[in-house]
């Protein structure tokens, strides 16, 4: 049985991507991404990062592909996606069948995982949030490399404001919130919460922090600088301040 598994728990616009590359970065806590999905595509492209056969296990083939080597596994879920890794979990030829049978997630990885624990990360400004979400669906831009040059014409998409579906988008962030902490309260579990504007302004601390909650020594650990580019801008300000008028 392998030491620990943790779960970044979050929703769209969090910066879960920017936590998960830091934490592989570390090489101690696994190389946490969006594993579980109910898009094919999403397995089968692991498949193939990862080099897992098409026959084998997915789940205990990206379990040790991803595990560092002191058995630590991490994995990012948005609350749309529980289900997913809930199921595949289920369907694993390598759970045990007593807990095929029922039980909850945190059940099926304590038969894997000697111990399982969850990350929070959320947004405390949950209409910038909304905001980026909007911007992200509508141009397919999610994100951006640091190292990745202007646009010689700026912008090569750019939308208009749209009051209706940024109001959608926000309501989507509350409700993400509440689904979460009100499954963390059924099944009896403290997460670690942390937030995005703690993680964007104090990026190291907030790595450190994590590891800290996981167990997992930090010394020795060198700084890592952000390998993703800041999307918020002068729209995104100015579009917040007219949400802001519109929605006092």
């Amino acid at each position: 049985m392998r030491p620990l598994a943790y779960i970044v728990c979050t929703s769209p616009r969090t910066g879960s991507t920017l936590l998960c590359q830091g934490l592989s970065h570390s090489g101690r806590v696994g190389a946490p991404a969006e594993f579980f999905d109910h898009r094919t595509e999403v397995e089968e492209y692991w498949r193939r990062h990862y080099g897992i056969d098409r026959e084998s296990d997915y789940v205990s083939g990206i379990i040790v592909a991803t595990s560092t080597s002191n058995g630590v596994f991490g994995t990012k879920l948005h609350w749309s996606t529980l289900l997913d890794m809930y199921r595949a979990l289920r369907g694993s030829p390598a759970s045990p069948s007593a807990a095929r049978q029922g039980g909850s997630l945190n059940d099926l990885l304590l038969q894997r995982f000697s111990t399982v624990r969850y990350v929070w990360l959320r947004r405390r400004n949950k209409i910038a949030q909304g905001i980026s979400h909007f911007k992200a669906s509508r141009t397919s831009v999610w994100e951006l490399p640091a190292a990745l040059q202007p646009h010689p014409m700026g912008q090569p998409t750019s939308v208009d404001f749209d009051l209706r579906l940024i109001d959608k988008c926000v309501e989507w962030a509350h409700i993400y919130d509440n689904e979460w902490e009100a499954y963390f309260q059924r099944r009896h579990i403290t997460p670690m919460q942390l937030f995005y504007e703690d993680l964007s302004s104090a990026y190291n601390q907030s790595l450190r922090a994590v590891l800290g909650f996981l167990d997992i020594p930090d010394v020795g650990l060198p700084d890592f600088v952000p390998q993703l580019k800041r999307l918020a801008d002068e729209t995104s300000v100015k579009w917040e301040q007219q949400y802001r008028a519109l929605r006092p």
